[in-house]
C-alpha cells in the first residue's frame, strides 16, 4: 500500500498544474487504473494445482517365506521428483503445484506402536513409483501397492496354520496360548487366551531366541482382537543378564487390528545382547468375569 499512497502524492502534485473539469476527470481516471494495476501485482492470480487422489495401498507377500499379507497402511508419504509434498493420512486427495510430466513416488506410513502421534514410514515396504502427466485442476488416482523389500529377515512367523507354534506357556502364567478356528477367525487358524477369574494372569513368551544386529530398524508386527488389554514387551540375553522390558500395552479391540511395535530402542540398548525374545502378556480386567484376546500373524522383521 505504501507504493499506492506515493503514486497518488504523485498524481495530486500533477493535478495541481491542471485546472477546469478535463484535469480533474483524468486525474481520477489515472488513480484508478494505477490502483488497480498495483493491487494485481501485490495479490497476482494464484496457479492451480493438480490433485494426486488415494484411497489405500495394498501388500503384496509370499506366504511361505514373508507370510501374511495383512497390512495397516494408514499414511502417504508424497514426493515428486524427490522433493517432498507432505503426509497425508489415506483416503486422501492432495494438491500439487506442478506442470507436466513428473515422477511421483509413494511411501507407505504406519503408526509406530499404534500410537497416531508417531506416525512414520514403514522401513520394510516398498515406495511405489510412476511417472505422472500433472495438469491443472485434475486429479490423478494413484493404484498403489507395496512389496517387503529384499534383503530383510524374518526371524519368526507363527500364522498359527501349521503343526505346532513358535510360543510356550511362561511359568508365571496360569493359562496357555491355545490353536483356535471358530467365528472370530480372520485367516484360518489364530492364537487364542481365555481368562477368568480362575486364571487371571497369561504371559508367553518365544520358545526360540534370535539376534537383531544394534543399528537397523527392528520391528513385531501382530494382527490382534479381544475385549481385554494386554502387553508388548521383550526379553534380552546378555552374558551377564536378562532384560524384560515392557513396550506397549494395546487396548481392547472388538474387529481384528495390524499394529506395528517399534523394537529398535530396546536392541540398540542392549547391543552386546546374544539374543531377543517376544512376550505377549495380560491380567484380566476387574470388571469382566472372563475375556478372551487373539493373535495371528506374529512377525518379527529386522
Amino acid at each position: 500500500m505504501n507504493t499506492i499512497l506515493q503514486l497518488h502524492t504523485l498524481l495530486h502534485g500533477m493535478y495541481k498544474r491542471f485546472t477546469g473539469a478535463a484535469g480533474n476527470i483524468h486525474y481520477i481516471l489515472s488513480v484508478l487504473v494505477i490502483m488497480a494495476s498495483s493491487c494485481n501485482i501485490i495479490n497476482p492470480a494464484e496457479p492451480v494445482p493438480a490433485y494426486v487422489h488415494a484411497d489405500s495401498i495394498s501388500l503384496k507377500t509370499d506366504l511361505v517365506t514373508e507370510g501374511s499379507s495383512s497390512c495397516k497402511i494408514n499414511d502417504v508419504w508424497a514426493y515428486v521428483d524427490g522433493n517432498v509434498i507432505g503426509t497425508f493420512e489415506m483416503p486422501v486427495t492432495f494438491p500439487v503445484l506442478a506442470a507436466g510430466v513428473h515422477r511421483l513416488t509413494i511411501r507407505p506410513g504406519i503408526l509406530m506402536n499404534g500410537i497416531a502421534a508417531t506416525r512414520a514410514i514403514y522401513p520394510f515396504y516398498s515406495g511405489f513409483d510412476t511417472t505422472v502427466n500433472f495438469e491443472s485442476a485434475q486429479t490423478f488416482q494413484v493404484n498403489a501397492s507395496t512389496h517387503y523389500i529384499s534383503g530383510i529377515q524374518f526371524s519368526l512367523l507363527e500364522d498359527f496354520d501349521h503343526t505346532g507354534i513358535s510360543f510356550i506357556k511362561d511359568p508365571a502364567s496360569d493359562t496357555s496360548l491355545m490353536v483356535v478356528t471358530d467365528q472370530f477367525s480372520m485367516e484360518n487358524n489364530y492364537g487364542a487366551v481365555y481368562l477368568d477369574d480362575s486364571h487371571p494372569n497369561f504371559k508367553c513368551t518365544c520358545i526360540d531366541s534370535f539376534p537383531i544386529a544394534p543399528g537397523i530398524p527392528a520391528y513385531l508386527e501382530f494382527n490382534y482382537q479381544g475385549d481385554n488389554e494386554f502387553t508388548v514387551g521383550i526379553t534380552s540375553y546378555t552374558t551377564l543378564h536378562t532384560y524384560n522390558d515392557d513396550i506397549v500395552t494395546f487396548r481392547p479391540t472388538s474387529s481384528w487390528k495390524k499394529e506395528y511395535v517399534n523394537l529398535y530402542p530396546f536392541v540398540n540398548a542392549a547391543a552386546n545382547a546374544s539374543g531377543f525374545k517376544i512376550y505377549f502378556r495380560a491380567s484380566k480386567a476387574s470388571a469382566l468375569a472372563s475375556a478372551a484376546i487373539r493373535f495371528d500373524n506374529i512377525k518379527v522383521v529386522h
